[in-house]
């Protein structure tokens, strides 16, 4: 059964037995329409149950074909007036969502004055500051922990921290160093390819200590003088 929209002319292609012989409401999905479809055996008559509602123009409008976005059985009742005040609301927030789509459209295509991108500027500007309020202390925070570049500038706290671990480090070659004057002979015997080098650092240490005992010597003698 072929149906046909009285306001914007689109076709509907239903099955015969969709529409009973006392007729119903049908609503065209293109444009809202509401009207009163009898079938085969009887007389097709319009209702309209949409006062003052103008659907969007048909004349450039592709010819397609497709089921009904609402029926509702005639035979028992009329359409509800809620039902058709909710079918109104959609149809006017439909036609008001398009307008401001088109305006939008209409504006974005519209060249910018100098004003308009300085404002929108500041604009984003001030919405990026809401958005990172703490960008300014993070900032201030990481240029004050890199600013020292030179060995004067080095913070208290790095420099006691440097200060100790020298500190170890010093403690740790002296510790060496008398471990291998001390026990050179127990090295010796561990690994004897150290025992030339061993030699060596034994015998250059015993210089050290007389240049030791004879500094420390002369210097009681001054004292005693």
């Amino acid at each position: 059964m072929l149906i046909k929209c009285p306001n914007c002319n689109a076709n509907y292609e239903v099955p015969n037995d969709i529409i009973p012989a006392t007729g119903r409401d049908v609503q065209c999905s293109n444009c809202s329409k509401t009207w009163f479809v009898t079938g085969l055996s009887g007389k097709k008559t319009v209702k309209d149950k949409i006062s003052n509602y103008e659907g969007p123009e048909s004349s450039g409008l592709p010819k397609f074909e497709t089921t009904e976005s609402f029926l509702k059985d005639k035979s028992t009742k009329d359409i509800d007036g809620d039902v058709l005040e909710i079918l109104r609301e959609e149809a006017d927030l439909e036609l008001r969502t398009r307008e401001a789509d088109r305006n939008a459209s209409s504006a974005a295509q519209k060249p910018l004055s100098k004003r308009a991108i300085k404002n929108s500027t500041k604009d984003n500007r001030k919405a990026h500051d809401a958005i990172l309020p703490n960008n300014i202390e993070i900032g201030t925070t990481l240029e004050e922990t890199l600013a020292p570049n030179s060995p004067d500038e080095v913070p208290e706290k790095s420099k006691t921290k440097s200060g100790k671990v020298g500190f170890f480090i010093g403690l740790a070659i002296i510790g060496v160093c008398w471990a291998a004057f001390t026990y050179e002979d127990l090295i010796t015997q561990s690994v004897p390819q150290a025992t030339v080098y061993m030699e060596i650092y034994k015998n250059y240490v015993d210089y050290l200590l007389a240049i030791r005992d004879g500094v420390l010597k002369n210097l009681i003698e001054q004292i005693k003088n």
